[in-house]
């Protein structure tokens, strides 16, 4: 627990300062990988599907907030969804809303 404990500290203060002192927003994926086909969902490892929500856990661990913007591929041969999610220092939702607007209207 005592060594989870230290690497969630580390991990937040990590994001903290990078927020602070080098950029106003994270933009990253919301998943690792594209979502699957509907009739493949029995055959995906559990344990793979887990890790693929592991880009959520970073803003989680250290308390900031965050938003998944829903974007479309522009690919004529296939249309699926992904997401985008931006993390923003406390207290600076409001850009975060801002520019969550302005990427979820360039789809």
């Amino acid at each position: 627990y005592e060594a989870a404990a230290k690497l969630r500290a580390a991990l937040a203060e990590e994001m903290h300062s990078t927020l602070k002192e080098k950029v106003d927003l994270l933009l990253i994926p919301t998943v690792l990988s594209l979502p699957h086909k509907i009739d493949q969902g029995s055959l995906l490892d559990p344990t793979a599907m887990f890790a693929n929500d592991v880009m959520t856990v970073p803003a989680s661990l250290s308390g900031l907030p965050a938003l998944s913007i829903p974007r479309q591929t522009q690919e004529p041969s296939s249309t699926f969804s992904y997401g985008m999610q931006l993390i923003s220092s406390r207290l600076n939702e409001s850009m975060m809303f801002q520019a969550g607007k302005v990427l979820e209207c360039m789809n």
